[in-house]
């Protein structure tokens, strides 16, 4: 096919040359005649191109420009490896960019990026993924290696096992159950019908049952106070604050008389040195883009699929856009997103390859903005804004932001400020982009921690505000008619939501709340012994002058006033009995949208109608 990538290969025994390689690209494809070029040889692996004669051994190596014929697969005796490789558009390649599947020794690069992890002569698998059903790992003895998996609530109907296999999950466990707030494991040769209790050989205890301090000793902390450093108490009897505090912990109830029962420290310390002014004296200025921490659940990598993404993707002429989990970010909790373009253009026309993150927000004239992201990789990174103010602008070449340690990891951070010139609607962008006219070749681009701010200099990175909020209350209704497996979430760190189901008991209906993640079996449902859950108090009725709760679900809520603030005490949303409604943030309101506090009227309600 034209503009595959020919390698031949054939033994010069009358030359003494030993084996020859002829690199071709092919130009045309006539029936059973294929009309080839030869490469030059600075193009060539070892820069040696050998000509071509008959009945040499033939192969294709690539594609010039075809992605699906862009891959080829090698068996490499010397090595000891199966390699399929990717993205091969040239003779000569980078392992590293389009090795894609390796089995036997691993590739140079795989293990001078894993260092003393692997065993350079052992054999490994090498892919991007793997889809399979069972992964079984032995130890050097040859023995199955067990996992240790909770169960759950312990249950004489169901089989555990100790380094056995599981015979429905197919995993070699080492059973762990709970019972009465204890938590135990199966002991090796134990019987796992045998109910669990602290004395029995056929369980071990891994974790007790927290004691409740009914049976325990209560302790007591007493508080004096001394001007003398602890010789004597102030009057009366140690109660008037002093230069000095005394503290003492102990089991009785009554406070010792004794200063020399406490122990002394003073209530104000002495005047410190002055401290060191800070790094540049910069307040960090707030995140206009919402999810800045580029975390999967916000970015789309598909531009097919973009909807309920706060960062969209478009990709033009093969560029790809990747989650990249196994890549650290330059500031804690944060993601990397990486964007690849490929040189695709030829002597006849120019052809974008495009991979973008893209997030839209409104911009207002005459305020001066500052557009900063953290980059590293390949030199075809672009920060662009647009259609509004049109700024685009080319990473390579340009200077970094001196944040004395910011290549940590190889990050640095570039900026670029300009000033609207109009207000609207516009589209930030993190690009890896390659065509005839701005040069290169393309390559992936790791992006980071980006950051739009009203500010004309870059100030340190934080998300937005509006994405500091805990998890979500998630009432799931009845726990019977959810399906084994559903995985239930408890509010922890990462997860979205905080979870509420209701169980029938006895003609009554009892909601209970998640206390720890887990999935849905049969031995997990909800009750008094369950470790997952904790009931709620069912109260009928209740009335109150004052009504205080960290979060509440409310099916039917009636008020007369509501008002809402932000940490600074700010009024960011008001509903007054007179009809009044004041939303000082972002809304959308039944297909209305607006970044800034507006009154909407029936004469001008159509200018706030959501943009798409």
């Amino acid at each position: 096919m034209a503009g595959d990538i020919i390698r031949g290969q054939y033994n010069n025994l009358q030359g003494g040359g030993g084996v020859q390689t002829s690199w071709m690209a092919v130009r045309k494809v006539e029936g059973r005649v294929v009309t080839v070029g030869l490469y030059q040889s600075n193009q060539v692996p070892g820069e040696r191109n050998a000509p071509p004669i008959v009945q040499m051994r033939v192969a294709r190596w690539g594609n010039a420009s075809d992605d699906t014929r862009k891959s080829h697969i090698v068996l490499d005796p010397e090595r000891g490896q199966i390699v399929r490789r990717v993205n091969v558009d040239a003779p000569i390649i980078d392992p590293a960019q389009v090795d894609g599947f390796s089995l036997g020794t691993l590739p140079e690069w795989v293990q001078n990026a894993l260092g003393g992890a692997v065993n350079g002569n052992s054999n490994y698998l090498y892919a991007h993924g793997i889809i399979t059903q069972d992964i079984i790992r032995f130890s050097p003895e040859g023995r199955p290696i067990a996992e240790r998996v909770d169960r759950g609530v312990w249950s004489a109907q169901q089989s555990y096992y100790y380094e056995g296999k599981n015979a429905t999950t197919g995993i070699y466990e080492i059973s762990r159950v709970w019972l009465d707030g204890t938590l135990y494991e199966l002991a090796p040769g134990g019987d796992g019908s045998t109910r669990p209790s602290a004395n029995d050989t056929h369980w071990i205890v891994v974790q007790e049952k927290p004691r409740n301090g009914d049976d325990g000793r209560t302790s007591y902390l007493h508080i004096k106070y001394s001007n003398d450093g602890g010789s004597n108490f102030t009057l009366p009897d140690g109660e008037t604050v002093g230069d000095y505090i005394g503290r003492c912990t102990d089991f009785n109830k009554t406070a010792p008389t004794s200063p020399s029962a406490y122990k002394w420290s003073k209530t104000k310390g002495e005047q410190g040195d002055p401290g060191k002014n800070g790094a540049d004296g910069l307040t960090p200025m707030p995140n206009l883009l919402r999810n800045a921490d580029l975390n999967p659940r916000s970015v789309s990598n598909d531009s097919e699929h973009n909807a309920g993404f706060a960062w969209r993707a478009e990709a033009a002429n093969g560029g790809i856009i990747r989650h990249e989990p196994n890549v650290t970010a330059p500031h804690a909790g944060a993601k990397v997103v990486s964007c690849e373009s490929f040189q695709k253009s030829t002597w006849y026309n120019d052809v974008n390859c495009i991979a973008s993150l893209y997030q839209v927000l409104d911009l207002t004239a005459g305020v001066t903005y500052t557009f900063s992201v953290y980059v590293k990789g390949a030199g075809a990174g672009w920060m662009i804004a647009w259609p509004i103010d049109g700024t685009h602008f080319k990473i390579s070449g340009a200077n970094p932001i001196d944040e004395g340690k910011n290549t940590a990891e190889g990050w640095k951070r570039y900026a670029v400020t300009f000033t609207a010139r109009s207000t609207g609607v516009t589209n930030i962008y993190l690009r890896s982009w390659c065509n005839g006219r701005n040069g290169g070749n393309g390559g992936k681009v790791f992006f980071a921690c980006p950051k739009l701010e009203e500010s004309y200099k870059p100030t340190p990175w934080t998300r937005a505000q509006e994405d500091f909020r805990g998890a979500a209350m998630r009432p799931l209704g009845d726990w019977d008619a959810l399906p084994d497996g559903f995985k239930f979430q408890s509010g922890g760190v990462g997860e979205e939501f905080f979870d509420l189901v209701s169980v029938k008991s006895e003609g009554a209906l009892l909601w209970w709340s998640c206390k720890r993640s887990h999935a849905k079996t049969k031995d997990t449902r909800p009750n008094v012994n369950a470790p997952f859950w904790e009931l709620g108090q069912n109260l009928k009725f209740v009335a109150t002058d004052l009504f205080l709760a960290k979060k509440a679900f409310i099916e039917n809520l009636g008020v007369r006033n509501v008002e809402t603030r932000n940490a600074q005490g700010e009024v960011t949303f008001s509903s007054e009995e007179n009809g009044d409604v004041f939303i000082g943030g972002k809304a959308t309101i039944g297909g209305f949208r607006k970044s800034k506090p507006v009154v909407i009227t029936p004469e001008n309600y159509s200018q706030y109608y959501e943009r798409t």
